[in-house]
C-alpha cells in the first residue's frame, strides 16, 4: 500500500474497490471465454494464445474502468519549491514562444511543449 498510491487512495475512499475490481474480472473473463469458445469451437485450443492475449488486455482494461470510476481519497502533501519552480519554468518556455509579431495557437502550445521552443516549422 506504500509504494502504490492509486490502490491506497482508491481503498481508503470504497473499501469494496478491489472486490468491484475482482467482480469486474470475473465477469469480463467469463463472458470472454464462453464467446471464444463459441466461435472458435475445435479450434479454440489451435489459436489459445490469441484468447490469452485477448484475456490480458480485457483484463487491463477492466482494472483501468474500474479504477477512473472508483471515488479516490486524496492525501493532501505540501508542493515542495522544486516542483512550483519547475511548473512556471515550463509554463514561461511554452508561452516564451510567441514572438511580438506572432499570435500563439492552442495546438502551438502543445507543440511548444511536447518539442521545444525552437522549432522552425510553426
Amino acid at each position: 500500500m506504500k509504494y502504490c498510491s492509486m490502490l491506497r487512495n482508491r481503498m481508503l475512499a470504497d473499501p469494496s474497490f478491489l472486490f468491484k475490481v475482482g467482480t469486474e474480472i470475473v465477469i469480463d473473463s467469463y463472458c470472454a471465454t464462453f464467446a471464444e469458445v463459441q466461435k472458435r469451437g475445435k479450434d479454440f485450443w489451435a489459436e489459445f494464445e490469441l484468447y490469452a492475449a485477448d484475456l490480458l488486455v480485457g483484463i487491463a482494461i477492466d482494472i483501468a474502468l474500474v479504477s477512473m470510476l472508483a471515488p479516490n481519497a486524496r492525501i493532501w502533501k505540501a508542493i515542495s519549491i522544486t516542483r512550483i519552480i519547475w511548473r512556471g519554468i515550463l509554463l514561461s518556455l511554452v508561452f516564451f514562444a510567441t514572438g511580438a509579431d506572432k499570435t500563439m495557437l492552442i495546438s502551438d502550445a502543445g507543440k511548444v511543449y511536447a518539442f521545444g521552443k525552437d522549432l522552425r516549422w510553426f
